[in-house]
């Protein structure tokens, strides 16, 4: 399964600003606020320290400067060569490279015309390098910018090549809009989305959605389910508080995981606790109670919890 994942209040973090919220009365951590935790901007904490990016990733956000930040950003941590805790360091040839421009194993392609569609044919060209191996770092990454205007024909092109994508190759897509892809393309690629949307987000629903994280974190499902079955009648109300969870698990993720009073949650596993929050939100949206819905999600996740 693909994690869609929206990521709010992170799209000011590539300047390195950093503000957390405080601790809710519950006792419970709040969710870290930005994207990039360390003063030295590294992204260690979205996994590139120990597994590296998945293979494939779709930035979605309204403002294509910030995703085009956050891609180069990515890109730039793949090929740094300084310590992989301060991934990108800003400071090696790598790096200095990207910042420029002119690194060998960073392609970056926009579609070209009126609609500034990649074509066929440019997908194509894509496959190609793709296939050819790098040549001053261990991986090569491709950005593909400005995917939503791209036709059926040619996110056919590319779907093949995330199918089976060569080894040492990274697909980084932006895109103002991620349903203007394809389905099956959607499926095979990891979303980050940069929209603000938890800004209107009642305090009591971030409160709760840390609460259950730490529950999960204590194995306590019971109690998670008791935090569901308080939204049983308020679809609205589940509907925000899924969406702030969804939130925090990205944020925790990206900071690197989660440690409360309960067991660590590393950021592999907050991925898969966002991507049944992602279905769970669609189940709300389709008027499944909630507490139905916390049974649901609830087992997923403890299931989720006891996989390796």
């Amino acid at each position: 399964m693909s994690g869609e994942l929206p990521l709010a209040r992170c799209v000011e973090t590539f300047e390195g600003t950093e503000q957390t919220p405080p601790a809710p009365s519950c006792g419970v951590a709040a969710a870290p606020n930005s994207l990039v935790q360390s003063s030295e901007g590294s992204l260690v904490g979205f996994g590139i320290e120990s597994c590296g990016l998945p293979h494939a990733i779709l930035i979605e956000c309204p403002d294509e400067d910030k995703a085009d930040g956050l891609a180069r950003k990515l890109a730039a941590a793949q090929l740094c060569s300084g310590p992989e805790k301060v991934r990108p360091c800003g400071q090696c040839v790598s790096c200095e490279k990207v910042e420029k421009g002119i690194h060998p194993d960073l392609q970056s392609y926009l579609g070209e015309g009126k609609s500034l569609a990649i074509s066929v044919d440019k997908v194509r060209q894509i496959r190609a390098q793709a296939y050819i191996l790098p040549g001053e770092s261990e991986r090569k990454v491709l950005l593909l910018r400005g995917v939503q205007t791209m036709l059926a024909p040619a996110q056919n092109a590319l779907l093949k090549i995330l199918e089976e994508p060569p080894a040492s190759a990274v697909f980084i897509l932006t895109t103002t809009n991620r349903f203007s892809l394809l389905e099956t393309v959607r499926s095979r690629v990891r979303v980050i989305s940069l929209e603000s949307e938890d800004a209107h987000e009642a305090p009591e629903h971030i409160e709760c959605a840390q609460e259950i994280i730490e529950l999960l974190s204590r194995g306590e499902e019971a109690r998670v389910l008791a935090c569901f079955a308080k939204y049983e009648k308020d679809k609205l109300g589940v509907i925000q508080m899924l969406t702030a969870l969804r939130g925090c698990l990205t944020r925790y993720m990206i900071a690197g995981g989660y440690k409360g009073g309960g067991a660590p949650l590393s950021p592999h596993r907050l991925w898969d606790f966002a991507a049944v929050t992602e279905d769970a939100l669609a189940d709300a949206e389709s008027n499944v109670g909630g507490l139905l819905l916390g049974c649901s999600i609830c087992a997923r996740m403890f299931e989720a919890s006891e996989m390796p």
